[in-house]
């Protein structure tokens, strides 16, 4: 029953947003503002691209790792997969990430 709940889209929501809303409670919003604000665009569109960049060689890695095993899984499946781990690494305090 527990293992429904957690795995609930409802429960997963609630828990987000109450997340959320606490985290933005403790913010600043005016130097919050003032910091985004004062970010240079192109620094940040760079910063944006080498990201997105890492994520594309992470996930190549993975597909070629797996296909290499004989596994037959789409691009899309390993996508998904290691966005969902990788929140999950970084949202646990733990920081299990290879968990």
């Amino acid at each position: 029953m527990i293992t429904n709940l957690v795995g609930s889209f409802w429960f997963r929501g609630l828990l987000s947003a109450t997340v959320l809303v606490y985290l933005l409670s403790r913010l600043d919003g005016r130097e919050a503002l003032g910091v985004v604000v004062a970010v240079d665009a192109w620094y940040f569109l760079a910063a944006i691209v080498i990201d997105a960049g890492t994520r594309a060689t992470m996930i190549s890695r993975w597909v070629v790792l797996l296909r290499s095993r004989g596994a037959t899984i789409s691009v899309w499946d390993v996508t998904r997969i290691f966005f969902v781990t990788s929140f999950i690494g970084t949202a646990l305090p733990t920081g299990g990430a290879d968990v």
